[in-house]
């Protein structure tokens, strides 16, 4: 069923681009102003982003077509996001191992230069 597969890894990079908002819809859709507060895309500018991000639909009273966030391709654009986001995670934390180790090991190090510092002073005396 599906043809021309390749790996997408956008994800996060496309996020980026985008602005969530915050909006309510006016009478076009029902005829009278929604009340109800959204969050959510504008479909233009998703759609200057990435064009896979948007559909249209068509208003059946009138015919007017209007753009709608593919709310499925967004999905797979934020799991993919994710999926980098924990790769960088994983990557810090395996750094943040390395370099507690390195400060255990310059601890160590340290220590034992007092120690030595403190034998030299001694046989000074």
């Amino acid at each position: 069923m599906k043809t021309d597969i390749s790996p997408y890894n956008k994800g996060l990079a496309t996020l980026r681009e985008l602005d969530t908002v915050r909006f309510r819809y006016n009478e076009t859709l029902s005829g009278e102003p929604d009340l109800r507060v959204r969050y959510g895309l504008v479909a233009q500018e998703a759609e200057r982003v990435d064009p896979n991000l948007v559909t249209t639909f068509k208003l059946p009273k009138n015919g007017d077509e209007y753009l709608s966030i593919d709310t499925s391709s967004l999905i797979y654009v934020l799991a993919d996001a994710v999926k980098s986001l924990d790769k960088t995670v994983a990557d810090l934390e395996e750094r943040e191992s390395e370099l507690l180790l390195e400060n255990v090991t310059l601890r160590l190090m340290l220590i034992d230069l007092y120690k030595r510092v403190e034998a030299l002073e001694s046989a000074k005396e």
